[in-house]
C-alpha cells in the first residue's frame, strides 16, 4: 500500500470512529457498542484498498452496506464517516495524497451507503410484506370469530329442544325479522328431518309484538313445517297478542293454538297415543 496511506491510516480510523461514535443515537438498538470501532476499521480498510488500487467494487461494497444496515447502524452514521475521512484526505492533500483520492472515497462511500439503503428498503418491503399477512391472518381470525358468535346467537336465539320422540319444542323470544325468520325455517326444518318430529310446538310467550310481518312468518313457517307431514302448535299467546292478531286481521286457523306450553305438549303427545300421569297413579295401576 502506499506508505503516504499508511502514514494517515491512523489518522483516518481515529475520525471515522469518533464519527461512527458520535453518530450512535441514530442506530437501531441491536448494535453493541463493541461494534463501533470494529465497522469503523472495516470501512477504512475498504476505502484505503480502493485508493491504492484506484478501482471500486461496487457490488462487494454494497454487501458491506447491507452488512452495515444488518448490524444496526443508522444511515446518519454513514455519511457522518464519509466526512471525516474526506476531511482527512483534504487536510492532506499534496503531491504524495493524490487529490482524486478524494473523488475515489466518494465513489467508495456511494456504493456503500447505496447497498446500506437497498437492505433498509428490503427490510421495510419484508415488514410490510409481514404486517399485511399478520394483519390479514387477524381479520380472518376476527372473521371466524365473528362467524362462530353468529352461529352462537342464533343457536340461543333460536333453540329448538326435542322434549319426546316425535316432539320439538321452539321457544322464541324478542322479535322476529326476516333474517331471523330465515334462520328459524331453516334449523326447525333440519331438526324436524334429524328427529323425525310429527309435531312442533311454538312457544310464543316471549314474542311481546306480533304484527303482520311477525304473523306472516309464523304462517310460512307452519306450511313450511305441514309439507314435512308435521303439525305445527303454537302456544303461550298473551291476551295484548290476540289483540293483535285480531286488530291486523291475520287468521291462525293453519294452526292449532293453546294456551301455554304444558297444554301444548300434553296435546301432542295425546296425539300420539300417549299421556302424562302423576307417578303415584301409575304405582296404583302397577298394582303397587
Amino acid at each position: 500500500m502506499n506508505p503516504h496511506l499508511i502514514a494517515i491510516r491512523p489518522t483516518i480510523e481515529q475520525r471515522v470512529t469518533e464519527a461512527v461514535s458520535q453518530q450512535a443515537f441514530y442506530n437501531r438498538g441491536t448494535l453493541p457498542p463493541f461494534r463501533l470501532p470494529i465497522a469503523a476499521r472495516m470501512m477504512v480498510d475498504g476505502l484505503l484498498h480502493g485508493i491504492d488500487s484506484n478501482t471500486i467494487d461496487s457490488p462487494q461494497i454494497g454487501t458491506q452496506g447491507k452488512s452495515l444496515y444488518e448490524q444496526g447502524f443508522g444511515l446518519p452514521t454513514l455519511l457522518a464517516s464519509q466526512s471525516a475521512a474526506v476531511l482527512v484526505f483534504a487536510e492532506h492533500a499534496s503531491t504524495e495524497i493524490a487529490l482524486d483520492a478524494i473523488q475515489v472515497a466518494g465513489r467508495f462511500f456511494e456504493a456503500l451507503i447505496s447497498g446500506f439503503v437497498q437492505a433498509e428498503k428490503d427490510d421495510i418491503k419484508h415488514q410490510q410484506t409481514e404486517m399485511e399477512r399478520a394483519y390479514l391472518h387477524t381479520v380472518a381470525e376476527e372473521q371466524e370469530q365473528a362467524r362462530q358468535l353468529r352461529d352462537v346467537v342464533r343457536e340461543l336465539s333460536t333453540p329448538i329442544v326435542p322434549i319426546y320422540e316425535g316432539i320439538l319444542v321452539l321457544p322464541l323470544v324478542g322479535a322476529i325479522n326476516d333474517q331471523r325468520a330465515n334462520e328459524i325455517n331453516e334449523q326447525l326444518l333440519e331438526a324436524i328431518v334429524q328427529y323425525q318430529a310429527e309435531h312442533v310446538i311454538i312457544d310464543i310467550t316471549g314474542v311481546l309484538v306480533m304484527d303482520t310481518n311477525t304473523t306472516n312468518l309464523l304462517l310460512m313457517t307452519a306450511r313450511a313445517v305441514s309439507l314435512l307431514g308435521s303439525q305445527v302448535i303454537l302456544v303461550g299467546i298473551s291476551p295484548e297478542v290476540a289483540q293483535m292478531v285480531i286488530s291486523i286481521g291475520s287468521n291462525l286457523h293453519d294452526m292449532k293454538t293453546l294456551s301455554n306450553l304444558q297444554a301444548g305438549l300434553a296435546y301432542a303427545l295425546a296425539e300420539n297415543g300417549l299421556s302424562v300421569q302423576p307417578i303415584s297413579e301409575l304405582e296404583i295401576e302397577g298394582g303397587v
